[in-house]
């Protein structure tokens, strides 16, 4: 039995769109798997910095096979950044020391210009603890002596002056000097 010629083209116009249709959906549901297999689906960053930061931070390392940007992103979009920075300041420092290293600086010093507020000493501690000197430590060190300028003027200009990049340095105990 033959087809009618019609119908032949409409069976070869209905495989032309089938097939990128097929395609498409199957491709729309791996990424709909793919994404129940974000890390964070359904807050398991979350419950485990809550549980654990220290675990949960060398869990996300792993799991993302130490991809700097991926573990700064993932932490970005958890929805719980803004809290940590107050609950776990030292714990969230430390994570962003695994961020890509021209992040590290500007984060650090929003972690900082929080932390110094409520705990200036435990930051402190953490820069003499675990930074090195560099961008990312003058970004703390800057947020550290804005943060204990008014209280501790003397250690303040003794933590500016330990900044690396010269200008910065020179800039800061400028403006200590005219405080």
């Amino acid at each position: 039995m033959q087809v009618p010629k019609p119908l032949q083209a409409q069976r070869v116009y209905m495989t032309r769109i089938t097939i990128p249709a097929l395609l498409v959906a199957c491709l729309m549901g791996s990424c709909g798997r793919n994404a129940q297999n974000h890390p964070d689906d359904n807050g398991e960053l979350a419950a485990r910095w809550h549980k654990d930061p220290v675990a949960a931070r060398q869990w996300l390392l792993e799991h993302t096979g130490n991809d700097a940007r991926r573990f700064m992103q993932i932490i970005l979009a958890s929805g719980h950044y803004d809290s940590w920075v107050v609950k776990t300041p030292d714990l969230l420092a430390l994570a962003v020391l695994d961020f890509p290293a021209d992040e590290r600086p500007v984060h650090l010093q929003g972690i900082f210009e929080k932390w110094v507020a409520t705990d200036a000493d435990g930051a402190e501690n953490f820069i003499d603890d675990h930074l090195v000197p560099g961008p990312t430590r003058d970004a703390a060190v800057i947020a550290l002596v804005e943060g204990i300028r008014d209280e501790r003027l003397a250690e303040a200009v003794a933590w500016a002056r330990t900044i690396s990049d010269q200008g910065q340095m020179y800039s800061l105990l400028e403006s200590l000097a005219t405080h």
